[in-house]
């Protein structure tokens, strides 16, 4: 199966940066969402992702809230 773009839930603040890096450091462009970004920089999270910049995006429930 090939999947073009993913979004990976995790359920902790600091535990979504280690899953950011590790994708990096394995080739995979990925991006990081959460609550401590401006919303600035959400905005521009979601535009790499939407536009197929970033192949991963690792969020907090931030994203499921809305």
């Amino acid at each position: 199966m090939t999947v073009g773009q993913c979004i990976i839930f995790t359920n902790t603040k600091k535990f979504a940066p280690v899953i950011c890096e590790w994708f990096e450091k394995n080739g995979r462009q990925s991006a990081l969402l959460s609550g401590d970004l401006t919303k600035d920089e959400r905005d521009e999270v979601i535009r790499t992702f939407e536009n197929g910049e970033s192949k991963v995006l690792v969020t907090t429930n931030l994203i499921s809230r809305g």
